[in-house]
This record gives C-alpha cells, sequence and structure tokens, in this order.
C-alpha cells in the first residue's frame, strides 16, 4: 500500500506542477488524469509522510495546493477537449460519486441518470451520449467517432436526433436576411412574408 501511495503522490505532484507551470505545456494534462482516475488518488497518498484523503475527485481537484490540485472540474475538462475520451472519463468519475436525487416529475427518461446534472454543455453531451450508447448501436459508433476527433460530442447527438441545430443571428436586419436567404427554403422564406404582413 505504501507503493501506491507514493505512485498516487507522484502523480498529484505532476498534475500540479503542470497545472501551475507553463500553460503551453499542457498537452500532458489529459494523460495525467487518465492516470489520477486509474490510481483513484482521491482514496489516499502520501504527502511528505502524511496520508492524504478525500471523499471525491471533484473535491481532490477543488482542494487548493500542496494537498489538492486547485482547480476546478470544469476547467480540466477544458483541458480535454481535444480529448474527448478523457473529458468523459473526468465526467463520469465526477457524476459517479455525486449524491442520488430524484429528478422532477415528468423529467426521469432512460437517457437521464439519477444523479444531480452539472458541467459544461460539452460534458453534458458527453454524458448524454455515453447514456445512449448503452443502449444504443448508432450511438456507440458515433461515440467512437467522437472519441476519435473526428465530430463533436453535439453533432452526434444531432445525427441521433436527440439536439437540436443552433443558428446564432445578430438581431439585426441585415443579418437576418442573410440567415433566412442561406438557410430556407422558398416556401419557409414565404410563410415569414405572409407571418409578417
Amino acid at each position: 500500500m505504501a507503493n501506491v501511495l507514493k505512485e498516487r503522490a507522484a502523480k498529484v505532484e505532476d498534475a500540479y506542477r503542470l497545472l501551475q507551470g507553463n500553460k503551453d505545456g499542457l498537452g500532458n494534462i489529459p494523460g495525467i488524469l487518465r492516470q489520477l482516475i486509474s490510481l483513484k488518488v482521491w482514496e489516499g497518498y502520501d504527502w511528505n509522510g502524511e496520508e492524504v484523503k478525500f471523499t471525491t475527485f471533484r473535491e481532490f481537484v477543488e482542494t487548493p495546493p500542496p494537498h489538492g490540485l486547485g482547480t476546478t472540474v470544469a476547467e480540466l475538462v477544458g483541458f480535454c477537449k481535444k480529448y474527448p475520451e478523457i473529458a468523459d472519463l473526468v465526467d463520469q468519475t465526477v457524476q459517479e460519486q455525486m449524491p442520488d436525487y430524484e429528478p422532477p416529475k415528468g423529467v426521469y427518461n432512460i437517457h437521464t441518470p439519477k444523479k444531480r446534472p452539472s458541467g459544461t454543455s460539452f460534458q453534458r453531451s458527453l454524458r448524454q451520449l455515453r447514456y445512449l450508447a448503452e443502449t444504443d448501436v448508432k450511438a456507440r459508433k458515433l461515440r467512437e467517432q467522437v472519441f476519435k476527433g473526428e465530430i463533436s460530442p453535439s453533432r452526434a447527438l444531432m445525427e441521433l436526433g436527440k439536439q437540436k441545430r443552433r443558428y446564432a443571428v445578430a438581431p439585426t436586419p441585415d443579418a437576418v436576411i442573410e440567415f433566412v436567404m442561406k438557410h430556407l427554403t422558398p416556401a419557409q422564406r414565404k410563410k415569414i412574408i405572409d407571418g409578417l404582413k
């Protein structure tokens, strides 16, 4: 057990140095995060002869150094956007450690976990895709494409019909006209014109 505690401590120190040091050298963060999670460092590690333990991974991440990483889960996920598999692993670890809660009546379905939702839209998209992949072959294939970096989690959900495409249009007549001409059919344009009369 002493070797495990020391190995965990070494990985915590590596992660802390990467996060606090040169922000350009964050390319190693995804690999370090995978190691921190696989070693379950929050369960305890040896820090200069003192055993440090946390209840959850989130608590470990948010605790100021030298015992924790002194950052947020959202920031770690942000570092891993180019590595969706690691971002998903971080999110899954955090979600599994959250207390159960009952969603509002009528909201819960097979794809909604009985955990308190948290995180960024990127995390929520990864999470929804993870739950869909448990029962849907197409979702599993799309999830693999996401992990390979071929498509985004949002795009995968759109292909599954679970997310609508959203457009941002500046609130100016010229921007609205440009959008309408580019994205709508003549029949849709006519309907808008008729509705404005």
